[in-house]
């Protein structure tokens, strides 16, 4: 956590959300941050969400307990059911988003989504049902902020995965190459989307 806030370096006046937030543990790190720094705390706007409902409750002790009392803290799953929305009921953009989501998640709500994602998050494509890592990363991809048409800056996410997502899924294949022309595996497509969208900025 305190790597990733070094990073992404939040400063007061920013935006900053995590999606699956637990405790509130890398929100804290963005805190530390900012205090690290000299900034005013109260001016960083802190977003977080998570499913669990004790997890939910001990982070909001945990922001109490660190001078944060007040703060933008949804009880909800994140995937099928986001809560930090705009008036018009369009996923919020934030400046920095910091995640360390549940990996490889199971039932992280394809059934759901796929009957209708009324937010736009899956435009690389719709991940498998068994495995909701990159439902995750194009939620991140589109809640952060649009680049700024005069500095080209926008919003900056780093978020802790399984490395699975670097190599699951497999290119389409030729009918001479497999005997039956099989499509392409749908991580693999949205992982070429990330790719070629020039989304990703590093690896570590």
């Amino acid at each position: 956590g305190f790597l990733m806030a070094e990073v992404l370096q939040p400063r007061a006046g920013m935006s900053v959300c995590d999606w699956a937030s637990g405790s509130g543990g890398l929100l804290l790190q963005c805190i530390r941050h900012v205090k690290k720094h000299g900034g005013d705390v109260r001016q960083l706007q802190l977003h977080g969400q998570e499913s669990n409902v004790t997890t939910y409750n001990i982070s909001r002790i945990n922001m109490i307990l660190h001078g944060i009392p007040v703060w933008e803290h949804k009880q909800g799953d994140s995937l099928r059911d986001p809560r930090h929305l705009t008036a018009e009921n369009r996923l919020k953009q934030f400046d920095r988003i910091i995640m360390n989501p549940p990996f490889s998640l199971e039932d992280w709500g394809h059934d759901t989504v796929a009957a209708g994602d009324k937010y736009g998050r899956l435009g690389f494509g719709m991940p498998p049902a068994s495995n909701g890592d990159w439902a995750w990363l194009q939620q991140i991809a589109k809640s952060l902020k649009d680049a700024d048409p005069d500095t080209g800056i926008g919003g900056q996410g780093m978020v802790v995965m399984s490395q699975g997502v670097l190599f699951r899924g497999q290119p389409e294949q030729t009918e001479e190459e497999d005997g039956q022309n099989q499509k392409a595996d749908a991580e693999y497509v949205i992982r070429r989307g990330f790719i070629e969208a020039d989304l990703i900025e590093a690896i570590v």
